[in-house]
């Protein structure tokens, strides 16, 4: 783990989404990091890393709910700590972890970031406000966490059956 390159990650996320390809590649020669930006089917200000691998994005009805005024009822923080606690996703260990498994980054044991486990070990996560990137396991910003877990990869529908189950504990009303 370079904790300088994380630092300087860090750094980069927190710069306008115009200035952050360029910082990135400035990083590239200065410390051979692997990370690639990768071309996002859906507007990337539109989603978070953790809509990301819940496979929320572009699912309407998602949209409806994070949308419909009900505040904190969206695929964020509380809602992956929700996920963990309740043990709704599955745990596993690194060497068990396969692709399409989530990769959970904790900060002081809280929830900081979220990606998903390709077939070569490589992460897929959606950072910040910024761009969906691929990326060695430590190749994240320093706030996202310097701890990780693995968890067994829900698929789509059963991504979306987590999620509204995290919306009945927000007050939201399922016809």
């Amino acid at each position: 783990m370079d904790r300088s390159l994380r630092e300087r990650l860090c750094e980069m996320t927190l710069k306008p989404i115009s200035e952050q390809a360029a910082m990135l590649e400035q990083l590239r020669a200065e410390f051979s990091h692997s990370i690639q930006i990768l071309d996002s089917e859906h507007p990337i200000e539109g989603y978070t890393c953790a809509v990301y691998a819940f496979h929320l994005v572009g699912d309407s009805v998602y949209q409806g709910i994070a949308a419909s005024g009900l505040g904190s009822t969206f695929a964020g923080k509380d809602f992956v700590e929700f996920a963990i606690k309740e043990q709704l996703l599955a745990e596993c260990g690194a060497e068990d972890a396969i692709q399409g498994d989530m990769v959970v980054y904790l900060l002081d044991g809280r929830f900081g970031h979220i990606g998903r486990l390709q077939a070569d070990r490589r992460i897929l996560s959606k950072w910040g406000t910024g761009y969906l990137c691929e990326h060695g396991l430590w190749e994240v910003p320093c706030s996202y966490g310097a701890e990780v877990r693995f968890f067994e990869g829900p698929g789509a529908e059963n991504c979306f059956d987590i999620f509204v189950e995290y919306t009945k504990t927000r007050g939201f009303r399922w016809k």
